[in-house]
């Protein structure tokens, strides 16, 4: 509080006002003698004028002395930042802290929240101290804005706290040349003029209000986008402190999301886009100024050239983050932001382009090391291994093994499936006895035989050697990723019961090859050969003629593969693959699924009965028992949060092409709504559960008590007899 009385008494000994003022005119106020006008009463001129959704009736005036004010819309001042509590920790003041000349450099107005709507609002305003000596200090100042629930005119109160403050220095002491918010993860971006990025972490507790700050971290220089890849990294550092820029960079954030805008001013043209989280860049963009001439053949003023435009002067993010605004001197420039959801996945990779093309990918080993150079590699069990036998050594030492896998990869030995099978038998058959007899645990099978096998029904289709392929998808080892033809082979010679195998042992799956399978057995959902294998199976498993309909057919197997796991972010880039009819089909797939397991538990959990003569339908209950039962399914059902992921992605990759639909064809609207009906009745169960879970963890935890570090407001006393 000591800051705000030495302000309030420079206030009062200066003199002179800055004789500044406010102007408020609505749209429909053409004459500028009626708009109406307000001196700010402040002795330092404005920095900055800032405006909030969530501030409906006023406006925020930062000033240039660190204090500021704020206006309704009448331009009465609603309150200073003269009356704002302090509930920071009290710090010593420094002596000469009177005599030091303080400036704004940067402020923000901006929630907590991904959602300018929700959250709380701060206003984060960054410092600068000059000393005599000239060193400059900078400190970091957090207030939040607490905005009434009930409007200003019924009563309802501004107030401001502040949280935060904070002194701030860079790498090397160096300049500090721009700011950035980013208030997804309430974290602050500080930028040296040469290109130093540093980023404070803050937390906030809700209960208390008080900001913690967790961490501060020192990502990479903003040159590192512009440098060379091929240039060695013992040179990459000497020419960036060389050749380090002193003319600073403009920052901005994307929205309230994580992404950060650069802009350096010594090339006025390129931005770089940067993922603040994960300390990448992510995208860049560059100025195109060759057109100097509108439609209607006007040269277009500032656009003929890079000096036409003049230097930047800021970088605004524009709504809620879906474009960046650069402003120039005589111009100003809207960059579209497309993709604005930071995660892990999105970023992998980004720095790919800024490899130069021309380069040869090298290959596993690199082509460019020099094997002959390299004599052995002591190891930690005091072995070598010899860079000439490495490949023998890598492989397996029976020459039985390596017999059978040039048997098998060479057609002429094997050219018929009863060779290829018999030859593949009898050593599989014998290695498997020799470790019996060893009395060797694991697979009786290498992987590298597995491979060459694998390789060889896949590349042999004309023979059909769907049976040795189906002995080595059994062994749970061969993965979708490391055999890239094998789905599309089986897809393609329509081999469903090697696919159910494949679906049932495969390593891993992934997303595309899940999509692409479900388009594949929705197309064949209407053939005879889908329909008769599903009932030939069902037949077998059973001892049961049934007749399948292609729709129950198309069920069995999306059952399994919704199933699967799957990540979020590539399951919604593979969904866009779907069209329209199949998103739908799928849709009303999810929604049955989930009807029947909702009625199929009421039917085992309650039994039907007789109301005033009437029956539960049997028609309806053996539809829902057909569809159910286990006969047709070769996997347990997929849990909820597979459905829940699933409909998600649906819904999100094909939003304006289901809207469009819905609002033409009422069915599909109808099946919107009977879906969103059985998710409220989940979210309803789900709901119930929580206060049993509540308790039976108060009954497991042996009904523990809270524990708190001061002293008990409570006792407990147990008494013996």
């Amino acid at each position: 509080m000591a800051r705000q009385a030495r302000r309030q008494e420079a206030n009062k000994a200066s003199a002179q006002p800055a004789n500044e003022g406010l102007a408020a005119w609505r749209d429909t106020d053409l004459d500028v003698a009626k708009w109406n006008r307000a001196p700010l009463q402040s002795n330092s001129k404005a920095f900055s004028l800032l405006v909030h959704s969530k501030l409906k009736e006023e406006i925020l005036v930062v000033f240039q002395d660190g204090s500021f004010a704020i206006y309704d819309e009448d331009l009465a001042r609603v309150l200073h930042s003269d009356d704002a509590k302090d509930a920071t920790t009290a710090e010593e003041e420094d002596d000469d802290e009177d005599e030091q000349e303080e400036s704004v450099v940067w402020a923000n107005l901006e929630t907590d929240s991904r959602s300018t709507v929700k959250g709380e609002l701060f206003l984060s305003i960054m410092m600068q101290k000059v000393n005599q000596k000239r060193e400059r200090q900078f400190e970091l100042l957090v207030y939040q804005v607490a905005i009434p629930n009930m409007s200003r005119r019924r009563g309802g109160i501004l107030s401001v706290v502040l949280l935060v403050r904070r002194p701030v220095s860079l790498a090397n002491n160096e300049k500090l040349s721009a700011c950035a918010y980013h208030a997804e993860t309430f974290s602050y971006s500080l930028v040296g003029r040469a290109g130093s990025w540093q980023t404070l972490r803050f937390s906030r507790d809700a209960l208390s209000n008080a900001l913690t700050l967790v961490a501060t971290q020192q990502m990479p220089n903003l040159t590192s986008a512009e440098a060379d890849s091929t240039i060695p990294v013992h040179k990459k550092r000497k020419l960036q402190a060389t050749n380090a820029g002193t003319y600073g960079y403009l920052v901005s954030g994307v929205g309230n999301y994580t992404y950060l805008v650069s802009l350096p001013l010594d090339n006025t043209l390129k931005f770089t886009g940067w993922d603040s989280k994960f300390a990448v860049p992510v995208s860049s963009t560059k100025l195109n100024l060759e057109t100097d001439k509108d439609s209607e053949g006007e040269v277009v003023v500032g656009r003929s050239s890079k000096d036409g435009i003049g230097m930047p002067v800021q970088l605004v993010s524009a709504g809620a983050g879906d474009a960046v605004l650069a402003a120039y001197e005589r111009g100003a420039f809207i960059i579209p932001v497309k993709n604005k959801n930071s995660t892990l996945a999105s970023v992998l990779g980004a720095t790919a382009s800024s490899v130069d093309e021309s380069l040869d990918v090298p290959a596993l080993p690199d082509n460019s090391v020099r094997w002959e150079n390299v004599t052995a590699t002591s190891s930690l069990n005091n072995d070598t291994l010899d860079a000439e036998t490495w490949n023998a050594n890598m492989c397996s030492n029976d020459d039985r093994e390596r017999q059978l896998i040039a048997d098998v990869l060479n057609p002429r030995t094997t050219p018929t499936v009863e060779v290829f099978t018999n030859r593949l038998g009898n050593v599989l058959k014998k290695q498997r006895n020799k470790r019996k007899a060893n009395h060797q645990a694991g697979e009786a099978i290498s992987y590298r035989l597995l491979q060459a096998v694998t390789h060889r029904c896949l590349n042999s289709t004309e023979l059909g050697l769907w049976g040795p392929l189906e002995q080595m998808l059994s062994t749970q080892r061969l993965s979708a990723r490391a055999e890239p033809t094998l789905l599309p082979t089986l897809m393609k010679h329509n081999q469903f019961a090697l696919l159910e195998c494949a679906i049932l042992n495969l390593v891993d799956i992934d997303e595309r090859s899940i999509v692409r399978l479900l388009k594949y057995f929705i197309r064949k959902s209407s053939t005879s050969a889908l329909t008769d294998f599903v009932a030939k199976q069902v037949k077998i498993e059973t001892n049961k003629k049934a007749k399948v309909e292609g729709e129950e057919a198309c069920q069995r197997y999306v059952v399994a593969l919704l199933r699967l796991p799957t990540n979020s972010v590539f399951l919604h880039r593979a969904v866009r693959e779907l069209e329209l009819e199949e998103v739908l089909l799928m849709l009303g797939l999810c929604k049955r699924l989930q009807l029947i397991d909702i009625t199929a538990t009421k039917i085992k959990t309650k039994r039907p009965k007789r109301a005033k003569g009437k029956k539960i339908s049997k028609k309806a209950l053996q539809n829902l028992q057909r569809v159910r039962k286990e006969d047709l399914r070769f996997t347990p059902v997929p849990s909820a949060s597979n459905y829940c992921a699933w409909i998600c992605a649906l819904l999100d990759a094909h939003l304006s092409a289901l809207v469009q639909r819905a609002s033409q064809d009422p069915e599909v609207s109808r099946a919107l709504h009977q879906l969103d009906e059985l998710v409220q009745m989940q979210l309803r169960a789900c709901a119930q559960y929580e206060k049993v879970h509540g308790v039976l963890r108060n009954f497991l935890d042996g009904v523990r008590l809270p524990r708190s570090s001061g002293l008990l407001d409570y006792s407990v006393e147990e008494l013996r007899l």
